[in-house]
């Protein structure tokens, strides 16, 4: 499967049959499979614009953001193994991802916080955190506004309203 954003093509391999559908923000809260993280910092007039679940479920969310400066995507998904048992159905599935970077760009070691992360080409920031790899792109946009973006990100039911 594949999917591309400003130039950067995101993709993986599954068995199973893939999932590429833009989905409601509540939706995708329903049927991610894992607790994705919204920016609550964003640049002046950003606003949520898309959502697109990717991959199998565990789904992989991406997130698009559009403002008059540009665009900025957030692309996140559960690494490391995850396992899921249904008794009742007689099945237990264990599924390992892992992260894998493939840029012929400039790289730079930065912080999200503690976390080390990676910035590409001064616009793409790229890190692992309690179990989630995230990139953020943002063409345009500068290292330190990435980073604050990356910094104020929350779970998603935490900000959604009840």
């Amino acid at each position: 499967w594949g999917f591309s954003f400003e130039g950067r093509t995101f993709g993986g391999c599954a068995s199973s049959p893939v999932r590429n559908e833009v989905v409601s923000l509540p939706r995708a809260l329903d049927e991610a499979g894992f607790e994705f993280r919204l920016p609550t910092d964003l640049p002046a007039g950003f606003v949520l614009s898309e959502v697109r679940l990717l991959d199998v479920y565990p789904h992989h969310v991406f997130l698009i953001y559009e403002g008059s400066s540009g665009r900025l995507g957030l692309y996140q998904f559960l690494v490391g193994v995850i396992s899921e048992e249904r008794p009742s159905e007689n099945v237990a599935v264990v599924e390992s991802r892992e992260v894998g970077v493939l840029t012929d760009g400039t790289v730079d070691e930065v912080r999200v916080g503690s976390t080390l992360a990676a910035l590409i080409d001064g616009e793409r920031l790229v890190w692992e955190q309690d179990g989630i790899s995230f990139h953020l792109i943002g063409p345009g946009l500068e290292a330190e506004t990435l980073v604050q973006i990356a910094e104020s990100l929350l779970p998603a039911k935490m900000l959604e309203p009840h």
